[in-house]
């Protein structure tokens, strides 16, 4: 993945690093980190993560798993169609909620009539559904904790809360 400073600010759903979900098999890694489609953005490693377990499976056991991730990630909602080359906005496609947390990225997903049209959804159905739901809980930073998974933006400086707490 990349370090750009866009990606950075990007909540990372995976308590650990993509590269610790690495399997081998001999000789062979397998794993998401060695899948261009899901390796290449955060945005699309969210959306693999909250999609497959891969602490208990290092390769979904769809070949094309990947490919439906990324088209959803580029998924425009509100037109149905998938942005291929790069012209839309990302806070007008899936990407831009892999971007806020993983309890509002599901919610705000689900609350779309969209959703339905997505490639994802498209290949795997209400089972894909009932999988980010659980997912949720799954996801970083603290497993399960509500409360922060309603937070929608990380503060990249916390020097203004250090001054106020100074005052008290």
């Amino acid at each position: 993945m990349t370090n750009s400073p866009t990606e950075s600010r990007v909540l990372q759903y995976s308590p650990r690093p993509i590269e610790s979900y690495t399997w081998k098999v001999g000789d062979t890694n397998l794993g998401p980190a060695y899948l261009r489609f899901i390796a290449g953005t955060p945005e699309s490693w969210n959306l693999a993560f909250i999609s497959h377990d891969y602490a208990k499976q290092a390769v979904h056991p769809d070949g094309q798993f990947g490919v439906h991730v990324l088209n959803t990630v580029r998924f425009v909602l509100r037109h149905g169609l998938v942005d291929t080359i790069g012209n839309v906005p990302a806070d007008m496609k899936v990407e831009g909620l892999l971007r806020r947390a993983p309890g509002i990225f599901v919610e705000s997903l689900l609350s779309n009539n969209d959703y339905r049209a997505t490639p994802l959804y498209r290949a795997y159905g209400e089972g894909w559904v009932q999988t980010i739901r659980q997912r949720v809980a799954e996801c970083s930073p603290h497993p399960g904790t509500d409360l922060l998974n309603s937070i929608d933006v990380m503060p990249d400086d916390f020097t203004g809360a250090k001054e106020l707490l100074a005052r008290f």
